[in-house]
């Protein structure tokens, strides 16, 4: 061989050798530690999260890459149509979330949609969205929020009319211009009970001069592919509303605050994984005296004190969805915590771990979407100090009786 062929060969193979360092220590990197794991969780979840964590890159930058990956069997866990308490789903999604939040929620699966056909759908129609979902690996949606007026339902404009056709804007939506069946909370008339659910499938979907939906770019947690959805006059199926067949009081708005409640531990518990993942990944990289293992140490026992109440208001949702009280509060400790926890990380730790290590960047990123995902924590904290209001009304009351 010539010697500058011997040498241009040299070269590459010192290239390729180096590009697979680059591969595996990235790699490596991206690896749950074991040890970390077994403190928390169930070692069953332990290859889910960890594929999570794999895969958290790609989606980032392309959360489509998931359509790559739909016959992982995580997939088909999301995807069962059988249902699961909200104990059991705070702790799973704590699991997985503790892998990568952003990951996990590009992917297919009943979610939030889920929970609200379960609680509003005739047969037929839970037939029709969960037969979709698990035989599919369909990713859904639930479109509430609308522009300029958030996630108020008394401010909500988007219409079902007489004639069976769709009116109004949805946005910041997961999965908007990508789910292939989901619902859209829309009113059907103007009096205060008027609030419906409409199932969309994939027929009412076809998108023309009558629908339009598109992707949001966005910062964090780029996986939920946020967007938007356009309706003028689009015509939807005749049994496309979910609850017909129920009183006017047990949907509508009822039915959309007994949905959230199910589900806001669960955004609690998102965050609550996410945060451990920050801290355990802090803690390979200080020495184990001096301030920055002392604040580690006191932000995992304020994890674990938010992973009980997390944990409380799961159970009290299982007992009673409308009186569950602590379900607001749980979902505003964890969230909160996890900005707190990503604003401070970094320089714990050097600021510079942002360019060295990019998953760090990444969590970073996402942290603060959790404060966006059912409900903002001003609405929270209104709903738990009225809800402390009434008891204490109530105690009152009970007080004066007894005197």
């Amino acid at each position: 061989m010539a010697a500058a062929s011997w040498q241009a060969a040299f070269a590459m193979s010192r290239r390729c050798t180096h590009s697979s360092l680059i591969s595996i220590q990235v790699l490596n990197m991206n690896e749950i530690s074991h040890a970390n794991w077994r403190r928390l969780y169930p070692a069953e979840l332990y290859e889910h999260a960890n594929w999570l964590r794999h895969l958290g890159p790609s989606i980032d930058r392309d959360p489509q890459s998931m359509l790559s990956h739909l016959d992982h069997p995580l997939i088909r866990i999301l995807c069962d149509r059988r249902p699961i308490t909200a104990a059991q789903r705070v702790r799973m999604f704590e699991a997985l979330s503790y892998g990568d939040p952003g990951t996990l929620l590009s992917a297919p699966g009943t979610g939030l949609p889920g929970v609200i056909v379960r609680e509003l759908g005739a047969k037929t129609q839970q037939d029709v969205f969960f037969d979709h979902v698990e035989c599919g690996k369909a990713r859904t949606f639930l479109a509430v929020t609308e522009p300029g007026k958030g996630s108020d339902a008394g401010a909500m404009t988007a219409s079902l009319d007489r004639e069976g056709r769709l009116h109004g804007e949805k946005w910041l939506v997961g999965h908007a211009a990508t789910g292939s069946i989901g619902v859209v909370m829309v009113r059907t008339g103007p009096g205060p009970l008027s609030l419906g659910a409409v199932l969309l499938t994939p027929d009412d979907l076809r998108e023309g001069p009558t629908l339009r939906r598109q992707s949001l770019s966005t910062v964090g947690l780029r996986g939920t592919t946020l967007g938007y959805m356009a309706f003028d006059g689009h015509p939807v199926d005749a049994k496309a509303l979910l609850g017909a067949h129920l009183h006017p009081l047990q949907r509508g708005m009822m039915a959309l605050i007994r949905t959230f409640s199910r589900f806001r531990p669960t955004v609690a518990a998102l965050a609550l994984g996410h945060a451990q993942a920050m801290v355990d990944f802090a803690r390979e990289r200080v020495t184990q005296r001096g301030h920055a293992a002392t604040q580690l140490d006191d932000w995992c026992a304020q994890l674990a004190a938010t992973r009980r109440l997390v944990h409380l208001a799961a159970d009290e949702v299982d007992r009673d969805a409308d009186a569950a009280w602590h379900v607001p509060l749980c979902k505003v400790t964890a969230t909160q915590l996890c900005e707190h926890i990503a604003d401070r990380v970094p320089s714990l730790i050097g600021t510079a771990a942002l360019l060295e290590h990019p998953w760090l960047e990444k969590a970073v990123r996402d942290a603060r979407a959790f404060e966006f995902m059912e409900g903002t924590t001003n609405i929270h904290l209104d709903n738990a100090g009225a809800h402390l209001a009434r008891r204490r009304k109530l105690a009152t009351a009970q007080v004066a009786t007894l005197a």
